[in-house]
């Protein structure tokens, strides 16, 4: 079972508190896209030896280069930096709460998965950060969270936070006590009721189709969400009998790397292979 969305990092970890405020409103931040040359984009076909690690503080050709006592955050993401989701959202989030922070670094490196980089871990990535200085680790992904307890306990003088997960919950499934890994997620059950609601006011067949990334304990439970929120405002506002709507998951597998980007076949299962469950 994932944790509970909590939006708070956990306590046990060490992190400056005014990074530990903004970095709390990095998994819910949901911006809009990023304009110019973004130095975190990577070629989705190289290898992770021949992948530059992008530096945010690089954002401008006129940037002064960070001061050697900086703080400096790694960034992982699963997928692409710019794919105006999830992945885009913790890149422009972290941006953003570093904006108002001085004295404080990160890089990133994004597209860390078993397809667009067949070879290489998210550990192992992490590793690269923290010879580059990095002090604080971010892993974006439910599929990091062997990478994230990995790194926690070969470098316990670095903290890492994981985005997902309920390794640092107490009461968590997955529970593993280490001191320096924390982890953190918005809250977005809401928006998942509301985004259900407003499918079933909508609807004309009665028939509501949602595409789930993999069939983890967080992406249930966030499906499940959908699901009571649509067949809550089908009885109360379309007045209607539960057992005539139909809502239909169908698991894609991993995050889809470019959405609405036709020229680029997709990499990843299609919604033709996909398993799919029905909820009625």
């Amino acid at each position: 079972m994932a944790r509970p969305s909590t939006s708070v990092v956990s306590s046990d970890i060490r992190v400056p508190a005014a990074l530990g405020i903004a970095l709390s409103l990095l998994a819910g931040a949901c911006k809009g896209s990023t304009t110019g040359t973004d130095p975190g984009e990577s070629n989705p076909g190289a290898s992770a030896a021949a992948a530059p690690v992008a530096t945010g503080a690089q954002a401008g050709a006129s940037a002064a280069p960070p001061a050697a006592s900086a703080y400096k955050i790694g960034l992982i993401l699963a997928g692409p930096h710019d794919d105006k989701g999830w992945n885009q959202a913790h890149h422009d989030g972290m941006k953003a709460a570093l904006a108002r922070m001085s004295n404080v670094t990160f890089e990133l490196v994004d597209e860390v998965n078993p397809t667009d980089r067949p070879d290489v871990k998210g550990s192992q990535v992490a590793e690269d950060l923290i010879s580059r200085g990095a002090r604080l680790i971010v892993y974006s992904a439910g599929e990091h969270e062997d990478d994230a307890l990995e790194t926690a306990r070969k470098h316990p003088e670095v903290t890492v936070i994981h985005v997902s997960g309920d390794a640092a919950w107490r009461e968590g499934k997955d529970h593993e006590p280490q001191p320096n890994l924390g982890n953190i997620m918005g809250r977005i059950e809401v928006g998942k009721h509301i985004s259900g609601c407003a499918a079933a006011i909508g609807t004309e067949t009665g028939k509501i189709g949602v595409l789930g990334p993999r069939a983890s304990d967080e992406a249930r439970r966030l499906v499940t969400a959908a699901f009571l929120g649509a067949r809550y405002c089908w009885q109360k506002y379309r007045k209607k009998k539960p057992e005539e709507l139909t809502f239909k998951v169908i698991w894609v597998g991993l995050r889809p790397s470019v959405p609405g980007a036709p020229s680029i076949p997709p990499r990843w299962p299609t919604a033709s292979t996909a398993a799919a469950t029905t909820c009625s």
